[in-house]
């Protein structure tokens, strides 16, 4: 029966990193003969073998518990991963079905090629991209971790909200950084391709879109206050929300970068003169002027809704301030 023992002792050790093994079958043949109390009868080493279960279970036991995304993070990681699918599959969906209207090809086909290629594609980027930050947090989490002190501690979060703080801050940061670099690749590219057949006539273009000195400083702005804007995302998740201090530089990064974007897009020569008079010749309009006129309109909204969303924060802000004292 002393067999019986050995053989389960090697099944679980096999299971084991080198450095474990010794120490650990101190231990487990510790814990054996405590169990067995005295009576090495076959019955008995069995009954007390098979209580202990499968050697490759209770390995499992003594090894640390290896994962991609750990139990603390998942549900957070659940959460978020939700959110970005849907925001993701929802600008395909639109994006594609609008397009596909546009196509000089079949609706119907254009509109199958969404769901089963542009669709599925959006939702495996959705799912890397989360999934690769996450993993990412977990990472620098599992090397920099300090040791547990009492000051460590997060704050009690200043903002009264139903939403979890962290996943809010992490899906904001994950549309920040995508969208962001898409803005940006967008730029630097600036390159376009027009083709219209109207009337029996071709209209052609091939060339950049905007004036590339707009670019040239277009490009570094929109940087800038990415990264500036993470930044006091992870100090807004730190602070457990807004504090004055960081309220009023969110206020100042916002209203500053959205006051020189409005200033370059409201130049009067801000898309490239090729680009317009084809527009221009095929439509029989002042497109440069139409175009202006859209712009003018879309910074009218974006305009509205930053202030509508600084007076709201400020008001939740100063509220929560008077609470405080």
């Amino acid at each position: 029966m002393n067999d019986l023992i050995e053989r389960y002792i090697y099944d679980v050790k096999r299971r084991l990193k080198e450095n474990q093994r010794n120490e650990i079958e101190k231990e487990l043949r510790m814990n054996i003969e405590d169990m067995l109390n005295g009576d090495h009868s076959e019955d008995n080493v069995k009954s007390v073998l098979l209580s202990l279960g499968s050697p490759a279970k209770l390995a499992v036991n003594y090894k640390e518990p290896q994962y991609l995304i750990s139990p603390e993070m998942f549900d957070d990681y659940k959460r978020v991963l939700t959110i970005v699918l849907i925001v993701f599959a929802s600008i395909t969906v639109i994006g594609g079905v609008v397009g596909a209207f546009f196509s000089t090809g079949s609706v119907f086909e254009s509109i199958l090629e969404v769901f089963f290629g542009s669709l599925i594609q959006s939702l495996f980027t959705g799912f890397g991209i989360t999934t690769l930050i996450f993993v990412g947090m977990e990472a620098y989490q599992k090397k920099h971790k300090p040791e547990f002190k009492l000051d460590s501690l997060p704050k009690v979060p200043k903002v009264e909200s139903r939403k979890n703080l962290r996943v809010e801050i992490i899906v904001e940061m994950i549309f920040s950084i995508v969208f962001g670099s898409i803005f940006v690749f967008l730029l630097l590219a600036n390159y376009g391709e027009f083709t219209f057949v109207l009337d029996a006539n071709t209209y052609e273009y091939t060339g950049q879109i905007i004036q590339q000195r707009v670019v040239n400083v277009f490009v570094p702005i929109v940087i800038i206050d990415m990264v500036l804007s993470n930044i006091i995302r992870i100090i807004k998740f730190k602070e457990g929300g807004y504090t004055l201090k960081l309220g009023v530089a969110y206020s100042i990064l916002e209203l500053t970068s959205l006051t020189i974007v409005t200033i370059l897009l409201l130049q009067p020569n801000l898309f490239n003169t090729g680009f317009t008079d084809l527009f221009n010749q095929a439509l029989d309009i002042d497109f440069a002027n139409t175009l202006g006129l859209a712009v003018k309109g879309i910074m009218s909204v974006v305009w509205i809704i930053v202030l509508i969303e600084q007076v709201v924060m400020w008001y939740r802000l100063i509220k929560q301030e008077k609470k405080v004292i």
